[in-house]
């Protein structure tokens, strides 16, 4: 389970990133939680197969024989183009996302959550500066007797 979701699930700041980042790192973390916890509760071992076996033996009930493939990706295209009553294609079949081409899809995917943060958590902070700098030059001027628009007009002047 090197390279899977768990793995990636268990990367450090995925929960600091959910403020920092709320669209995307936020909703990867509210979808570690639901699967994490609340469906496997907090287990990648014995109670995650359960739950997927179990979820197979729901789909194997609802769906009709005639409308439900039980098909392995290793099968290539045979049994997909049959069941999907087309021509299999002359090129190979795709091999995607193996553990290795996970990961660096999932890295990718945090540095982006850690970039994004960076700019959230900057520009939250420009704002937070220029309002506490115009806070306080704006008590600045009221002590002085004069108006933020009658400095202006000074300089205008001049």
């Amino acid at each position: 389970m090197q390279d899977t979701v768990f793995a990636v699930a268990r990367w450090p700041f995925w929960r600091i990133l959910a403020y920092t980042d709320p669209r995307y790192a936020g909703a990867i973390v509210q979808h570690h939680i639901t699967l994490w916890d609340e469906i496997w509760g907090g287990d990648e071992g014995e109670r995650c197969r359960e739950k997927f076996v179990e979820h197979y033996n729901y789909v194997r009930k609802v769906v009709p024989p005639r409308r439900l493939l039980e098909y392995q990706v290793q099968e290539g295209w045979g049994p997909l183009c049959r069941f999907l009553e087309v021509e299999e294609p002359k090129e190979p079949f795709p091999v995607v996302h193996t553990g290795s081409q996970f990961m660096r899809t999932a890295a990718r995917g945090w540095w982006d959550c850690v970039g994004r943060s960076i700019r959230n958590v900057t520009a939250a902070a420009v704002c937070l500066w220029i309002l506490v700098y115009g806070f306080f030059w704006g008590l600045e001027t009221s002590a002085k007797g004069c108006s933020p628009s009658r400095r202006v007009t000074d300089l205008i002047d001049s």
